[in-house]
């Protein structure tokens, strides 16, 4: 999608009015179902990547040594990770909003409890009690996603807010070192305590029950433990799940390590936010491929499996004097064709099933001709670097900003702006 798609798309959102079962809140532009969505994904990565510049002083107030203090990040993902699986139920059975403005306040509360904590036991404690309560603003969003529209309109919003949410984790850092600049690690949990409440005050005045009262499904604990049984026993469902926990075990074992390898091995101290933000975009911008390929699920195919659209791209890209990309196709019945590949050499390009039925030649050429000008442009490249320029100016300009209005801290080299 280029600038005047995702431009035209924004305007799309400002003039649509989605409306709920909620007698009290009737209708939700989808401009602020985007933000919301956003904002609540985006809160388990702030809530993470923020920490990361304090992770030493939090350490030396609690006489963690050594890697200790990388549980402080830990044990935020696995009470995260555990309670996502409560969630769903329960939100089926007594409404999204209800669960949400829970989930919120037991966040605040969980939060007031990390600054609290008298030892390092109680703030690990703490910390894993706010993980499981953010788990819920995860899981909820998506559900009043789904509660209020589907098929295309719900992928572009889901895809919106994920563009959005992933800012979050590369501003992070630089937002946890521009408050340790002028204030103790306690003002960061501070920072998350304010974030949360302005959540819950947000939904609270805002959210409509998005789910009515005749689809709400009991909570039947036979029936769900059998279900997830189920689940966890399917071998195809067990080798994604295995897949994306290597995944994710990776993912934030760099995260957990980042600040000790980066701030102390490598000295960069209060610079670790910007390495933070450009090795996130780097590592993003070389697998981005695989991984947008393997969340869809999309199949490599061939002159032979799929002649009518790998002879298209062929065609196209012999005009465009562009190297042969891999063509792949979605099996969803939602029209829908991207491009993705760090350069020409290593581009792939992706169409639904359901674009192939829907499109004549003719317009099947033309959408995948779209596609291929990104690669030729590489427009990927583009916003890799764009992402990384972005990140390094907003943590600059944080630190800028909490040095002018405090007076700036005389051991940073930011101190004086």
């Amino acid at each position: 999608m280029g600038v005047a798609g995702f431009a035209s798309l924004i305007s799309w959102t400002n003039a649509v009015a989605l409306s709920s079962p909620d007698p009290k809140r009737p209708t939700l532009g989808m401009a602020e179902l985007i933000a919301m969505t956003s904002a609540l994904m985006a809160l388990n990565a702030l809530s993470i990547d923020i920490m990361l510049p304090a992770l030493p002083d939090i350490g030396r107030a609690f006489d963690a040594l050594g890697n200790e203090r990388q549980l402080v990040i830990t044990s935020y993902v696995l009470g995260f990770g555990i309670a996502q699986i409560f969630y769903g139920p329960l939100a089926d059975a007594l409404g999204r909003r209800t669960v949400l403005l829970v989930s919120l306040g037991a966040y605040s509360l969980a939060t007031l409890l990390c600054l609290a904590a008298p030892d390092f036991g109680w703030m690990l404690a703490a910390r894993a009690l706010q993980g499981a309560a953010a788990a819920g603003t995860r899981v909820i969003a998506t559900a009043v996603v789904r509660d209020l529209v589907s098929g295309r309109k719900m992928a572009q919003i889901i895809s919106i807010a994920m563009t959005f949410f992933m800012a979050a984790p590369i501003l992070a850092p630089g937002l946890g070192q521009a408050i340790l600049l002028v204030a103790s690690w306690e003002w960061i949990f501070g920072a998350l305590l304010a974030g949360g409440g302005l959540l819950w005050g947000w939904m609270l005045v805002r959210l409509p029950e998005t789910l009515s009262v005749e689809n709400r499904i009991p909570i039947r604990i036979r029936s769900a433990l059998k279900n997830y049984w189920l689940a966890a026993s399917n071998r195809i469902t067990l080798g994604y799940m295995m897949a994306a926990a290597f995944i994710f075990g990776g993912l934030f074992a760099f995260i957990a390590t980042a600040e000790q390898i980066m701030a102390e091995l490598y000295g960069l101290d209060v610079w670790f936010a910007l390495a933070f933000a450009g090795i996130s975009n780097m590592i993003a911008f070389w697998n981005a491929d695989k991984i947008v390929l393997r969340m869809h699920n999309a199949k490599q195919v061939d002159q032979h499996s799929a002649p009518q659209l790998y002879n298209t791209v062929a065609e196209l890209a012999q005009r465009a004097d562009l190297p042969m990309p891999k063509v792949y196709i979605i099996d969803t019945e939602q029209p829908n064709a991207f491009a993705t590949g760090r350069n020409p050499d290593n581009a792939a390009v992706a169409a639904t099933s359901g674009l192939i039925r829907l499109l004549s030649p003719e317009e099947l050429a033309g959408v995948m001709a779209h596609e291929l000008a990104h690669v030729k442009n590489r427009d990927t490249l583009t916003m890799t670097v764009t992402a990384t320029i972005a990140g390094a100016v907003s943590a600059l300009g944080s630190m800028a900003m909490f040095g002018s209005l405090f007076g700036g801290n005389r051991n940073s080299p930011l101190g004086g702006l």
